[in-house]
């Protein structure tokens, strides 16, 4: 064991000689009722130019975005804000994982075949 952890402290000093720092990703999730416009005002100050390709993980559901309580509405807010709100993240140096929506307990059939159709576009909004 001891062994173990002499090879990770070397590893890691190696890394931080060379100018490298592991780093967790940053998580951008959104609570019951924030929307794509509320992310927008984060990212104006949680979000500065970096060079240090961070990886942010995008976790912002079409439940929050109002998906069952405003139909198309929700819809087009989604489709046209969430791309946006990549290529800021992207033009600002960072790495961005997209993660996909989960029916939410009020979701009818509606609601959750719009949200597959959604998850199926979803890859391409990261190119």
């Amino acid at each position: 064991m001891c062994l173990v952890n002499k090879y990770l402290g070397l590893c890691v000093a190696l890394l931080l000689l060379v100018g490298c720092r592991p780093s967790a990703p940053l998580e951008l999730t959104t609570a019951e009722g924030e929307t794509t416009f509320d992310i927008f005002v984060r990212l104006a100050h949680e979000f500065p130019p970096t060079d240090d390709s961070l990886t942010v993980v995008l976790n912002h559901s079409l439940a929050n975005e109002g998906l069952h309580e405003q139909g198309a509405r929700a819809l087009l807010s989604y489709r046209e804000n969430m791309p946006r709100i990549i290529d800021t993240l992207q033009s600002r140096g960072y790495r961005v994982v997209l993660v996909k929506n989960t029916p939410a307990d009020n979701f009818c059939d509606v609601d959750i075949a719009d949200m597959e159709e959604v998850n199926a576009e979803m890859d391409s909004w990261l190119q």
